[in-house]
């Protein structure tokens, strides 16, 4: 599967620079800029490819190929750095030797399940990997006629990352894998965020291990959600802020901006929890004025910008140029209509009351329900439409393996320890810490403030928790007691296996185990209203669309619908002849061209449309196949009379 060429790439990438520092201790800072070179990688040589709409597996191989020959040839000019890692880490205390050995093994246990298991989740069914799909048909990632707008203008970054994989390997086997190796990245990102504040090597691995076992980021780093890519990048452009407050220095400029706008190319709210670091460079820039720092502020920006110019300028045509619409598309459903302590106090209270969940549903419900009578004493409308996304309610907290929707309950009272011990306890205040916490802080208040409340905002809030890792390291190192670092570490290490047993979209033992090879079709739709029926209607309508050799397939769906089952189903990558447009938009994207030309369908597929036949163009098409009554109905429509 060459799908692992560009795993390979990253490490050399990684080694390369490593290699040309000539540094021992500089490993770790050396694997944040490999990530920095190879997401810019993949970010330039998608849009170059695009421009010529020679976005396929020969571009794609050529260029990792080339960029491995080139960290080939670097090793020849710089030395591998002298001594050894592994000598050194054997003389640790034992304590130390056994936190890191947890890390490694639970780290690798994840990265098993996302090779093994298959995209599933909703977001990835009908944008990720939909979106995935239309750019390699088209060789490009020009915008395109679609049901689901959100497969547009969303940020494309880690979908991109999916793409060369998908490329290389010719399946989806790598999807999962992209929010793996972030949380890597993310975890050697914590590990260098606790040192600059002061941490040492004992807390340092406390961090991280308090990093891995966060409930939300278990289950992400098996899935194509996108929050750990997100946290990844916030990680690096945080560090080499931090580094540059110290040396001030353009290179640290330069992975900070380069990591700032990628992140902003994976998620938006990236900028949410970014803007008050911003402003701490801002003070460091005012203490003593210094235009040399302002000017490196702007630099940064700018490289940022940079990183984000393809999907702001396709946006940018998209919306015809509504500055409002390309910056954030969905900010009316999104953005709290009011700003008010009101809406602010309803988002905190049922924000926290995400993570304040027990396996018990019976507490659950009594929690539910002192956070509406709190509500009440404090005379605030939790559930107002200007401050609630459309059509949900606060309510009720459940406590299920989904990467949706689960909280951290115990990360969250570990957090509020660590709150609470750096407010009583001096040892504990150096100034950075506190700069950083408030910065923590200021971005969590930002996002209650901002965003209208979500039922699903628990993974949205990845980045906070993950970022108060290293504060949490802190201060458990300073505490000095062996038995309460063994018995919360523990329990925090023991919690987390238990969350990779109940993941409902990666079970583990089960008839359904993604450790079963014949399962792997079946588990695509296994976050479907109804898995087995799902699965039934789409085989029946590969085996009809194969069978009658349709090759040009149209598609009718809502704005919701689990497009890349359809994908999956059909299976493109094993005969490229094979087409998929939508047909009969009803959206912005209507007027957009079909970036292969004009389109005649063979057959049409529609879902959850009753009508028994419908024109395009100048065919009239015909219902000859319809699924059966579980759930949504689906057709297939073909040219001429009834057979």
């Amino acid at each position: 599967m060459l799908g692992v060429l560009l795993v390979i790439a990253l490490m050399a990438l990684a080694l390369a620079v490593y290699f040309f520092r000539g540094q021992r201790g500089l490993l770790r800072e050396s694997v944040l800029m490999g990530f920095v070179l190879w997401g810019m990688g993949i970010l330039v040589s998608t849009e170059i490819l695009s421009f010529f709409c020679a976005l396929g597996f020969w571009g794609v191989f050529i260029f990792w190929a080339m960029v491995l020959v080139f960290c080939l040839l670097s090793r020849f000019f710089y030395p591998a750095p002298g001594g050894s890692a592994a000598a050194a880490s054997n003389s640790w205390p034992f304590l130390e030797r056994v936190f890191l050995n947890r890390i490694i093994f639970f780290s690798t246990c994840l990265g098993i399940i996302a090779l093994i298991a298959p995209p599933n989740t909703y977001d990835a069914m009908t944008y990720h990997m939909s979106r995935v799909m239309h750019w390699i048909q088209n060789h490009s990632v020009i915008y395109y006629p679609t049901h689901i707008p959100r497969q547009l203008y969303y940020p494309s970054f880690p979908e991109y990352v999916i793409l060369h994989f998908q490329l290389l390997s010719g399946g989806d086997h790598w999807a999962n894998f992209v929010q793996w190796l972030a949380m890597c990245g993310s975890l050697v990102g914590v590990s260098l965020i606790a040192q600059e504040l002061g941490v040492g090597r004992m807390g340092q691995i406390l961090s991280v291990l308090i990093a891995v076992t966060i409930p939300m980021g278990v289950l992400q780093a098996t899935s194509t959600q996108t929050d750990y890519v997100e946290t990844l990048w916030l990680c690096v452009f945080i560090y080499f802020f931090l580094s540059w407050r110290k040396t001030l220095g353009w290179r640290d400029i330069f992975w900070a901006g380069t990591s700032l706008g990628l992140a902003i190319d994976t998620k938006g709210l990236a900028l949410i929890f970014a803007i008050p670091f911003l402003f701490w460079m801002i003070i460091e820039a005012l203490r003593p004025i210094n235009p040399r720092k302002f000017l490196m502020i702007g630099v940064a920006l700018c490289l940022a910008g940079l990183m984000y110019s393809g999907s702001f300028y396709r946006n940018s045509v998209y919306f015809h140029g509504n500055a409002t619409k390309v910056i954030s598309a969905d900010a009316d459903s999104l953005v709290n209509a009011r700003f008010c302590w009101e809406g602010f106090g309803a988002n905190v209270l049922r924000n926290t009351g995400l993570h304040l969940i027990t396996p018990s549903m019976g507490i659950n419900t009594a929690i539910e329900q002192g956070i509406y009578k709190l509500a009440a004493t404090l005379h605030i409308d939790l559930n107002h439409k200007d401050w609630t996304y459309i059509g949900t309610n606060f309510g009720p907290i459940d406590f299920r393996g989904n990467e949706n929707y689960l909280g951290n309950p115990l990360h969250l009272v570990l957090f509020t320890v660590v709150l609470f011990f750096f407010i009583v306890f001096l040892k504990f205040q150096t100034r950075d810490a506190i700069f950083y916490m408030a910065a923590c802080l200021l971005g969590w208040v930002a996002f209650n403030a901002i965003l209208k409340w979500q039922p699903w905002h628990a993974r949205f809030h990845l980045p906070v928790f993950v970022l108060f890792s290293p504060l949490a390291g802190l201060m458990m190192e300073r505490i000095k007691i062996n038995g309460v670092l063994s018995g919360t570490m523990g329990v925090l290490f023991l919690s987390a296996w238990v969350i990779v047993l109940i993941n409902v979209a990666k079970p583990v033992f089960s008839t359904l185990s993604i450790f079963y090879p014949q399962n792997r079709d079946f588990l695509h739709f296994m976050m479907a209203e109804f898995p087995q029926s799902t699965y039934l209607k789409y085989e029946g309508i590969a085996a009809t669309l194969h069978k009658m050799g349709c090759k040009n397939i149209g598609l009718i769906m809502g704005p919701d619908e689990n497009e890349y089952l359809l994908w999956a189903a059909l299976n493109p990558s094993s005969d490229p002849k094979i087409r998929i447009e939508s047909l009969l938009v009803n959206n912005a994207s209507a007027s957009l061209k079909y970036p292969l030309g004009d389109f005649i369908p063979d057959a049409i597929i529609a879902v959850d449309d009753a009508r028994p036949w419908l024109n395009w163009g100048n065919d009239v098409y015909q219902v000859v196949w319809r699924s059966g009554a579980e759930g949504k109905k689906i057709s297939i429509l073909m040219k001429g009379p009834l057979a």
